[in-house]
């Protein structure tokens, strides 16, 4: 019987000493925990439409690749705001996904939420970068804390 009231005792007293978490929500609104630490299970690519994809165990996020110019000294994961680039025609443009015209592939999340450009790597040439900038983004992103920490560091509702 004693033995019967200790049970008791814990099932009742051991919910009311957990802790109680509550978070407030705007309707409509998605809420995602991106943690660069935690690694992907999966990637995938479109290199035609410079797109990746990696999976990771508390979701999926897709995003776009570009190959650019600009990368001359960076590192991986380091991320630029109100990224503008000079296209082959001369005239600067903001980069917007897909450019195929430099060495360094670049990675921006777009899916479910939208971060800063993040420097991915240094392919050497046009061609290679044009290639596997895609492939390179989804692997590093599922691989690699420091992509993960600029892109998911860099997320904010007022990033384009």
């Amino acid at each position: 019987m004693k033995k019967l009231f200790m049970i008791i005792m814990c099932l009742i007293t051991v919910p009311a000493l957990s802790e109680s978490i509550t978070m407030c929500v705007a309707q409509n609104s998605v809420n995602v925990i991106l943690d660069p630490n935690i690694g992907g299970t999966n990637y995938t690519q479109d290199a035609t439409n410079v797109r990746w994809t990696t999976t990771f165990s508390y979701g999926v996020v897709q995003g776009i690749a570009a190959c650019l110019d600009t990368g001359e000294g960076k590192s991986m994961g380091n991320t630029i705001a109100e990224f503008e680039e000079k296209h082959p025609d001369g005239v600067m443009r903001p980069v917007t996904g897909g450019e195929k015209y430099g060495r360094y592939c670049w990675c921006r999340l777009t899916h479910p939420v939208s971060s800063l450009w993040a420097f991915d790597y240094d392919f050497g040439s046009v061609s290679n970068c044009a290639s596997i900038c895609s492939i390179y983004c989804g692997f590093y992103v599922r691989n690699n804390v420091a992509l993960r920490a600029g892109l998911f560091g860099s997320v904010a509702p007022d990033a384009n």
